[in-house]
């Protein structure tokens, strides 16, 4: 991870109108979006948050501004071995029907 060539700083500057809670989640579904993306172009990443990168002065370090939440980075990169393959069982194997009650007469 260390020697990825790209490390994106992942940043959130709050929007007081909206509730907290609803921001970070967004935030974290686009940066899983992000790393969608990169995997459907062949690239590996990894989202790190541990207590050094973020931290405020880590935040000033790379720019961000006092009022932008620094959430850590996301390393970018070609993996060095091959992409595992999926293995799906079938969709039946998964889902159960629930059906409602029948009234009694």
């Amino acid at each position: 991870v260390w020697q990825a060539p790209v490390w994106i700083a992942l940043g959130m500057a709050r929007d007081p109108a909206l509730p907290e809670w609803e921001e970070i989640v967004a935030f974290g579904c686009a940066v899983h979006n992000a790393q969608l993306m990169a995997c459907s172009m062949g690239l590996g990443c990894k989202w790190t948050s541990g207590a050094t990168s973020v931290h405020q002065h880590v935040a000033k370090a790379v720019g961000f501004a006092p009022d932008i939440r620094l959430f850590g980075f996301l390393y970018v990169g070609r993996p060095t071995s091959s992409w595992p393959e999926g293995h799906r069982g079938p969709a039946t194997a998964k889902i159960r029907w629930a059906s409602s009650p029948q009234k009694k007469a």
